[in-house]
């Protein structure tokens, strides 16, 4: 039940309805918005904290930048003149389309940039009217990417990190800043993307129920095929519908997920999130047991309360 409430308050909290959270683009991960409710966005944050401390993982929802800057690291290693990749990396997990074209502006020429009529207070106002050149780049890319990122919304993000430190109470920055970003996505997010290997690690496989070790055997060789049976969303898929989470956390389960026999036959297999546990009928062949699976999954997807208890 724990992870299922940490897994749907992510998945629901950044909903457009709700007004706390904004896509840069489409696709791209989620950041505060600008006018959202301050007290609201600070209850966020603390239940940021405590997905962080249980290790819930959030999905892939929230912007990498988030930890970045919970952690103070953006005052330090984020908008660096000298440095502008590791802010368009930033940049690109919320705003693929503008980072990609800010590398391209990199790659211009004196007169290719000249020809662009942009001056550096186009990418930041407080910045002057100097026309891009080589020479100043970096330095209008890395606005551009504070700008999108922390000054169009410093309010909010401040709002976040009240609540995300117990007003002051608690303050995890210096943990986190000795994290580069990539290791803070996964602390944030965990990994949205598993392989075949990684979800066979979930299970135990061990002493499996006489009724059902057939179909024991034939839901890991399923998994072990990868791709040819189970892509990557539906690994993912199978992850949160046996035990509640968005995404696998960066450690793996401290739990692996128990199998045991289900007396219905032909039926579905049930998943118990709370307990980690998934009931297996006695299937006759893999390729019933697949079939079953995938209808399984695909009903999940459509309601994710189908099926659990």
């Amino acid at each position: 039940l724990t992870a299922d409430l940490h897994s749907s308050f992510w998945r629901e909290v950044l909903k457009p309805e709700h007004g706390l959270f904004e896509q840069l683009a489409e696709g791209g991960a989620y950041l505060p918005k600008a006018d959202a409710d301050p007290e609201q966005l600070a209850l966020v944050g603390r239940f940021l904290l405590k997905s962080i401390l249980d290790d819930h993982p959030t999905g892939p929802g929230p912007s990498t930048f988030l930890l970045e800057f919970l952690s103070g690291a953006h005052d330090t290693r984020a908008f660096r003149d000298t440095h502008p990749t590791y802010a368009l990396q930033l940049l690109a997990n919320a705003d693929g389309i503008v980072a990609q074209s800010y590398y391209n502006m990199m790659r211009m020429s004196d007169d290719d940039l000249k020809a662009t009529m942009l001056t550096l207070e186009d990418f930041d106002d407080s910045l002057p009217p100097e026309p891009l050149a080589h020479t100043n780049i970096s330095r209008a890319v890395v606005a551009g990417c504070r700008r999108r990122l922390l000054i169009d919304r410093h309010a909010s993000l401040a709002a976040l990190r009240q609540g995300f430190t117990m007003d002051g109470k608690l303050d995890l920055g210096l943990q986190l800043a000795q994290h580069r970003n990539a290791d803070l996505a996964l602390l944030l997010q965990g990994k949205a993307t598993i392989s075949a290997q990684e979800i066979i690690d979930c299970f135990d496989w061990s002493n499996p129920p006489p009724q059902c070790a057939s179909a024991v055997r034939f839901l890991r060789a399923v998994l072990a095929e990868g791709d040819t049976h189970l892509d990557a969303p539906r690994r993912l898929l199978l992850l949160r519908f046996c035990t509640g989470f968005n995404a696998l956390p960066v450690n793996g389960l401290e739990k692996k997920v128990s199998i045991h026999f289900l007396d219905k036959r032909g039926g579905l297999p049930e998943p118990h999130t709370c307990t980690f546990e998934l009931d297996l009928p006695a299937y006759g062949s893999q390729a019933e047991l697949l079939e079953k699976l995938h209808l399984a999954l695909d009903s999940f997807k459509a309601d994710p309360s189908f099926g659990q208890e």
